[in-house]
């Protein structure tokens, strides 16, 4: 539930931020465009047919370039919102540990890593969520450390083979990260066709 909520959270927060970097990026390129085409018109009418076309071909590059340079400018910012996105996804989530959603989610974490690593005797958590993860092993024989680095909240468990289970939210965002980054341009490029570019 808690993945439902940050991916909602992102895409509203992205499709606001890309409004606004659509916004910017067609009206750089319409100014640059303005631009290169009046230039282009005014040597034309001063110039002959051979001066004309130098000055088409000038313009045509110079558009090229611009749309290349826009584009570029767009694919920044885009890449941008939505490392923002995920930072502010991440704020969130770190914010709900003092929520009662939030010790549901490092319930719902250790049990998962637990079923992913049953024998563990190591449970590492950020320091606050020490009382927390007590708590969720219900006296479990798994010893709780309180000296993960600081996350927005998770687990990293361990047993005496080597073995591990990292399962903090920073962790399984990097691991979603593909999949939310393509829904982010999925989403970019139907905001795109929705306003005509």
């Amino acid at each position: 539930m808690a993945l439902d909520d940050l991916l909602a959270a992102m895409r509203e927060e992205a499709d606001s931020e890309l409004a606004q970097i659509e916004r910017e990026a067609a009206e750089e390129e319409a100014a640059i465009h303005d631009r290169a085409c009046r230039e282009a018109q005014a040597l034309e009418e001063r110039s002959d047919r051979d001066l004309t076309a130098r000055l088409d071909a000038e313009a045509g590059r110079r558009l090229a370039l611009a749309r290349l340079d826009s584009r570029r400018c767009l694919r920044e910012a885009q890449e941008e919102a939505f490392r923002e996105a995920l930072d502010a996804s991440l704020d969130r989530l770190g914010e709900l540990r003092g929520e009662a959603r939030g010790a549901e989610l490092l319930v719902g974490l250790i049990h998962e890593s637990r079923g992913a690593l049953p024998d563990a005797g190591l449970l590492r958590v950020d320091p606050r969520d020490e009382g927390a993860a007590r708590k969720a092993l219900g006296g479990a024989d798994v010893e709780v450390r309180a000296d993960l680095e600081p996350t927005a909240g998770g687990v990293l468990l361990e047993d005496g083979e080597g073995r591990t289970v990292r399962n903090t939210l920073e962790h399984r965002l990097e691991a979603a990260e593909s999949d939310l980054r393509l829904r982010f341009a999925a989403m970019i490029d139907e905001r795109a066709r929705e306003h005509g570019q």
